[in-house]
């Protein structure tokens, strides 16, 4: 591995996230763990889009609230669910200082257009020793008006800067899969692209990850540097930060 290549690995050795048969992982496995150690947390689900979230959140635990803007693609098309989410302006979040336990965000981040407006607003509407928890885009490739990929050392910065601490890091979906997944559809009859998707969005971890892990089987290498090695091609961040 070249040395640029570990730089990575050394940095955020002591934050990756491994756990037992560990291949990737799916930031509302982080919302279930914290919702089951307390009753009744606040969860502010940013960027919500159609609420996909809400009854899973509130069967954990929680009391689930949504915010998304007053358009977006994800959002014009999901008007029926209008009841469960509150609009923003994609500047002021509409509550009160420290209104939330947890802050949740799936997969929203990189449609931001004014990150540390936003990131400052997060951190004022979160409770003091609250958690940030949610993924975002790395190595994707643009979709439905997406503004950034952001590393894991950008990610680290905007949120020191904005009143949170990263506590955690993983791998997503890997990037290679994401970039199939978005070239395919212009090449492949709709049949092949059912099968593709089944094995890119597998609940057993997506095609490159599932390699690493392999490899890393075989070669005895330390699930923390497996883990950091599968940051380098993530094509999504899964993060949990908490608010000081």
């Amino acid at each position: 591995m070249h040395i640029s290549d570990v730089d990575i690995v050394k940095k955020y050795y002591h934050l990756a996230y491994v756990d037992k048969d560990h291949i990737q992982t799916n930031p509302l496995n982080w919302v279930e763990e914290e919702l089951g150690n307390q009753e009744e947390l606040k969860v502010l689900d940013f960027g919500c889009g159609d609420g996909r979230h809400r009854e899973m959140i509130n069967k954990a635990g929680g009391n689930w609230v949504g915010v998304d803007l007053l358009s977006s693609p994800e959002v014009d098309e999901t008007r029926e669910v209008s009841g469960f989410r509150v609009a923003y302006d994609g500047s002021r979040l509409p509550f009160k200082d420290k209104s939330f336990d947890i802050i949740f965000s799936c997969q929203a981040l990189e449609h931001v257009h004014n990150l540390q407006t936003i990131f400052r607003e997060l951190a004022r509407v979160c409770k003091i020793g609250g958690k940030f928890i949610g993924s975002t885009s790395h190595l994707e490739p643009y979709h439905s008006n997406s503004f950034w990929s952001i590393t894991p050392y950008g990610l680290e910065k905007i949120m020191e800067e904005t009143g949170f601490r990263l506590e955690r890091i993983s791998a997503g979906v890997d990037c290679f899969s994401l970039i199939c997944a978005r070239i395919f559809p212009y090449l492949l009859p709709k049949y092949l692209l059912s099968i593709l998707n089944k094995i890119i969005w597998s609940s057993r971890g997506s095609p490159l990850n599932r390699i690493i892990n392999l490899y890393g089987r075989l070669k005895k290498i330390d699930p923390k540097t497996l883990e950091c090695i599968k940051l380098l091609f993530s094509g999504h961040i899964v993060f949990q930060a908490v608010r000081i």
